[in-house]
């Protein structure tokens, strides 16, 4: 009998009705003492099964902070593992993790079916991610796995980290497909100042001394993790993977030119509302109300502040993004309201755009890749968020995990969404798996089950997946925008640092005195406008 295994990193299941017996298993350090769960719902997936689960196996030992993961040493008699432990230590953890938070956060939890007989390297975040997959890899056997078919998952910044260990020399091996939802790697990294500049910045934030480097790592590790949380959100605009010839060797970019990267099959894809998750942030406070408004003048000013940290502040490169996303039929209406831009642009540059550059890479080297374009609406967001948020970012994460029928989840009334939304997430559920297990979403599946097709991405085929109710199938999805932030947006910034800086000086200063003039062919039109006497 072939049995498969799913192991959780970052999404939470509960299960019921815990049986007497307990499962156990040997692994490497020694033997796991697990419990048996049972899952059932009639309605719509028609399941009843057992499984096995164990919470909590540690893959490391409890980490020392700003230090690498260490292999978690062989332990003496049983370890029973039937708990939950602590998720990491984060600033917003998902809606649906009410648990407590740890820095002592290296453990997985593991569901298989019931069988019937430096000072301070980088990246760590992402070295504990290889040793969990080596601990997978060397283990997975030991639950009825097979290591030569291990698929890895991620969404957002989980879907960054599954991209990253794409690339990673450290973890290419110990999988062999990966599933990537809405989040890719930044092509580029930035400059090693800023990373160290970062640094001293989190340390002049907690009152450490920044120099030597020692000095500063002393200091931040006689600290609490919710000071250093608070104190790194203002200390570091963001927080990318960084070249340090360890987890990765190389630009995400030179690596995909060089075609070194992790050959395998990949499905992914992004939502049409993407961007509205910089709308969380954004407009925080005012959520409850209707969607904001927003003129010309105002999408620049968004526009300039999420490419602010890319290091895009040249007024060319603001206005040929204004080029492309102004809504030019709309915008000489005094009342015409440009968020849906915003949306769009941010989707595009953050999310789209990024992916279809990745797909494109894989297509290209002969790897079967299977994208996705997630367009349906839900009824209710798994976030609390409002309608006008749409098809936004991490909704799809509703039907791939089933949450409508998982009910005694505190997940924002989901059991209550619609039967077509609960045939929709079990469609999506049988896609998934039908990669995780085959390779292909659609492998063996029955007409009855409405999966229709989905062909692979090929150039130029450009071909895709719509995930609606009626999970229709498109191609060349955003092409024309991907077209501009993937070709003709880098010659530009490329043509723009060729500029002599006599040049660059003249264009400032000219652009100064355009400013100068609007300002007095503004008081002059007033001036205009003013009563005079006869």
């Amino acid at each position: 009998m072939e049995f498969r295994i799913i192991f959780s990193l970052l999404c939470l299941v509960l299960m019921t009705d815990i049986s007497t017996a307990d499962p156990t298993v040997t692994v490497a350090q020694g033997i796991l003492v697990g419990k048996t769960v049972n899952f059932t719902e009639e309605d719509y997936i028609g399941v009843d099964k057992s499984f096995d689960v164990y919470l909590g196996v540690p893959f490391a030992d409890p980490p020392r902070r700003f230090k690498p993961p260490v292999a978690k040493q062989p332990w003496d008699g049983p370890l029973t593992v039937k708990e939950f432990k602590d998720a990491c230590s984060q600033t917003s953890p998902p809606p649906s993790y009410a648990g407590p938070l740890s820095e002592d956060c290296l453990y997985l939890n593991v569901y298989s079916p019931s069988p019937k007989d430096a000072e301070a390297p980088g990246n760590l975040g992402m070295l504990d991610q290889v040793a969990a997959l080596q601990w997978i890899y060397d283990n997975v056997e030991a639950f009825g796995g097979d290591k030569d078919r291990i698929t890895i998952s991620g969404e957002s910044a989980g879907a960054a980290s599954v991209h990253y260990l794409t690339l990673s020399k450290r973890s290419r091996h110990l999988f062999n497909q990966a599933i990537i939802q809405s989040g890719t790697t930044s092509f580029d990294s930035r400059p090693a100042e800023i990373e160290v500049q970062d640094a001293r910045n989190l340390g002049e934030a907690l009152d450490c001394s920044t120099s030597p480097s020692s000095a500063l790592v002393a200091c931040l590790e006689t600290k609490t993790p919710d000071e250093i949380l608070n104190a790194s959100l203002p200390a570091y605009s963001s927080c990318p993977i960084s070249v340090d010839g360890n987890f990765l060797e190389d630009k995400p970019i030179n690596l995909y030119e060089q075609n070194d990267f992790k050959r395998c099959p990949v499905l992914t894809g992004v939502s049409k509302d993407d961007g509205t998750l910089f709308l969380r942030f954004l407009f925080a406070s005012s959520l409850h109300l209707p969607r904001p408004t927003l003129n010309s003048t105002g999408l620049e000013e968004l526009i300039r502040g999420l490419m602010a940290p890319y290091g895009v502040t040249d007024d060319i490169l603001i206005a040929a993004i204004l080029q492309q996303y102004t809504d030019w039929s709309i915008v000489e209406n005094p009342s015409a309201d440009l968020m849906p831009s915003f949306i769009e642009f941010a989707g595009d540059h953050r999310f789209a755009c990024p992916s279809d550059q990745f797909v494109r890479y894989h297509a290209g080297v002969g790897d079967t890749v299977f994208k996705y374009f997630l367009t349906h609406e839900p009824s209710r967001s798994r976030l609390g968020l409002p309608d006008w948020f749409g098809a936004g970012h991490a909704e799809e994460i509703t039907f791939v995990f089933g949450l409508p029928f998982i009910e005694h989840l505190p997940l924002r009334g989901l059991d209550q969404m619609t039967d077509e939304e609960k045939k929709l997430s079990v469609k999506m559920m049988k896609l998934w798996t039908n990669f995780a297990k085959f390779g292909d979403p659609t492998s063996g599946a029955d007409p009855s089950e409405g999966l229709g097709t989905w062909p692979s991405f090929t150039v130029p085929e450009l071909s895709y997946k719509e995930i609606s109710l009626d999970l229709g199938v498109g191609r060349a999805l955003k092409a024309n925008q991907c077209n501009f932030w993937n070709d003709y947006f880098p010659k530009l910034q490329d043509d723009i640092a060729s500029m002599d800086q006599g040049l660059l000086d003249w264009r400032s200063e000219f652009t100064r005195w355009q400013g100068e003039m609007s300002d007095w062919q503004r008081e002059y039109d007033q001036y205009k406008k003013t009563p005079r006497c006869n």
